[in-house]
């Protein structure tokens, strides 16, 4: 009965924080792309593709490897509510409405392995109203990094449980959450090395067997980053071959512009705009008053505590929480300079401040301790009654001012086709975001003296493909987003483009036979040469080497885990 209570608190908890995507229509916010996105993947599926790394349309219509280096998990959340028969942007609001849900759930957990479960569900329910969530989802709609603040709680809380108590349960629960970790932002999974690296760190101090715990924390995160390796080893090793190192870590994008400003946590006021230069961001970072209020009574009563009661391990895990939620707003501030420009792969973050996905989690843990040792520090009734009370009050005007922020700036009337038609996906969403696109692609400088494609809306392809030189009919029989099929009958020479980017993997048939590819032209289109007659011309995106290793170590890896789980299981029935 308990437990049911519970689940209906989870789904409760986030109540006002998601009325708007319980509205028609869908929302204004900076990154515009999702429901483009999905649809694709959507479209990739239903065309046979478990997996398709390559789409069509985007990139200008010339199409780009989007899922080999977009995080495709929040997709794969949505889809499911897609092939359960909602619309494309329904889908995407259950997906986030999952999204917090998971949130409550993870923060609740790693808390009750600290604290009592009333101070959990404390926790839970500062964790779901931080700034940041709001920020994230109504401003920003960067709905992949607001997934991963649901997720790395997870992680945080198998590691700490593995400090605790290691056992091979934990183990396996930490590989899935750090495998969909990454699956759902390596930019953030990547920093979050740091603070994985802390809890190995926390093990050597409190654990019963620290070497143990080592052991298998170790094991679950390589287990993890196995699992994920179908999506991040070909993403790393293949990334020199677009335009993203070019785009997303220079000019706008360098990350030394968008470093926070100290007075800009205690206060900068709440809008729609963009990160910029200096102070005159147009969207707030600040941790918000009663939050800071909450925090300064954790550190009041945690001084009361480790002063009146010796309990020392209790003491190095809250030392750890500060010190963790120090870090991530010290890492948002440009006194982290030095450290950002040693890391390299930081610069791949752009903003200093998303670090605040760390700092959002830490902040509510931090928070929600004075509702576990107010309790435990007062014993008479009327004080502890008088404390509660209190407490209650300021989590309730918590709850009521900060879910203020949960709304988007408009909501827009609209329907999937208007979002997610050719004109959205050539050349709207297109001029968006086009960093995956191949290396040396011809570019230029807008009037904001911005990178971007030398393409023109007169450029956008009519046709999948163009013939550059002589005279063929030709008959599509395919047009896949990794395989292509053409029937033509040339009456001469002729030089057939494919009007699609040329990147690793693209492959052509002549009759059976491989054909060898040129790109020796601005855009970098698939091009071949045909003798006269009657061909059958194949295009195929095939897997390259370091595809099919990451492939085969997920797939390797999730027979062991299944293997792994079965053992578990069996271990528990003999037992019980």
């Amino acid at each position: 009965m308990l437990k049911r209570w519970y689940f209906l608190l989870f789904l409760l908890i986030p109540l006002l924080a998601i009325l708007p995507l319980l509205q028609s229509g869908y929302f204004s916010m900076h990154d515009v792309q999702h429901p483009v996105r999905l649809f694709l993947l959507d479209q990739g599926i239903k065309q046979g593709y478990v997996y398709p790394r390559w789409v069509n349309d985007l990139g200008f219509g010339y199409g780009y490897p989007l899922f080999n280096f977009y995080p495709p998990l929040i997709y794969y959340v949505a889809e499911i509510f897609v092939l359960l028969g909602f619309t494309i942007i329904s889908s995407l609001k259950l997906m986030l409405i999952s999204g917090f849900i998971l949130a409550s759930v993870s923060s609740y957990l790693y808390a009750k392995l600290l604290f009592s479960r009333k101070a959990a569900l404390v926790v839970a329910i500062l964790y779901t109203y931080t700034f940041y969530h709001a920020i994230t989802i109504y401003v920003r709609g960067a709905f992949a990094e607001f997934y991963s603040m649901a997720l790395f709680p997870l992680v945080a809380y198998f590691l700490h449980s593995l400090v605790i108590k290691p056992n091979w349960s934990k183990v396996l629960g930490l590989a899935i959450s750090f495998a969909l970790l990454f699956l759902c932002h390596p930019l953030i999974a990547f920093p979050a090395l740091i603070f994985i690296g802390a809890y190995f760190l926390l093990a050597m101090v409190i654990s019963q067997n620290w070497l143990i715990s080592w052991l298998k924390m170790t094991a679950g995160l390589i287990l993890g980053l196995s699992l994920s390796a179908f999506f991040w080893l070909p993403s790393l090793v293949e990334k020199n071959a677009t335009l993203v190192n070019d785009i997303l870590t220079k000019e706008l994008y360098n990350y030394q512009l968008h470093f926070v400003y100290p007075q800009q946590l205690y206060f900068s006021p709440w809008g729609f705009g963009g990160s910029t230069a200096g102070m005159a961001d147009g969207i707030s970072y600040q941790i918000g008053k009663y939050y800071l209020l909450l925090v300064f009574l954790s550190l009041l009563l945690s001084g009361i505590y480790f002063w009146t009661r010796k309990n020392t391990k209790f003491l190095i895990t809250v030392l750890f929480l500060f010190a963790l939620l120090l870090f991530s707003y010290f890492m948002t501030l440009p006194y982290s300079a030095f450290i950002w420009d040693r890391i390299k792969y930081l610069w791949y973050l752009q903003f200093p401040w998303r670090f605040l996905t760390f700092a959002s989690f830490y902040l509510s843990l931090v928070a929600g301790l004075v509702f576990y040792l107010g309790p435990k520090i007062f014993k008479n009734k009327l004080v502890k009654y008088c404390l509660n009370t209190g407490l209650t009050i300021l989590l309730l005007l918590l709850v009521l001012k900060y879910s203020q922020l949960f709304r988007p700036q408009n909501m827009i009337k609209t329907e999937n086709e208007k979002l997610t038609n050719q004109y959205q996906r050539q050349w709207v969403i297109s001029r968006t975001s086009f960093e995956f696109v191949p290396q040396g692609v011809a570019t230029k400088k807008n009037e904001f003296g911005v990178t971007t494609l030398a393409i023109e809306k007169a450029d956008l392809p009519k046709k999948s493909y163009r013939i550059i030189a002589g005279q063929a009919q030709v008959k599509v029989k395919a047009n896949k987003f990794q395989n292509k099929l053409f029937q033509i009958d040339a009456k001469t020479p002729i030089t057939f483009q494919l009007n699609t980017y040329h990147f690793p993997g693209w492959q052509a048939f002549l009759d059976g036979w491989p054909l060898t590819i040129s790109d020796n032209n601005s855009l970098k289109l698939i091009r071949v040469a045909l003798t006269p007659g009657q061909h059958q011309l194949v295009f195929r995106f095939a897997n390259t080497p370091v595809r099919k290793l990451g492939n085969w170590l997920t797939l390797s890896t999730l027979v062991f885990l299944i293997s792994m789980a079965v053992v578990q299981v069996k271990k528990r029935q003999m037992s019980s």
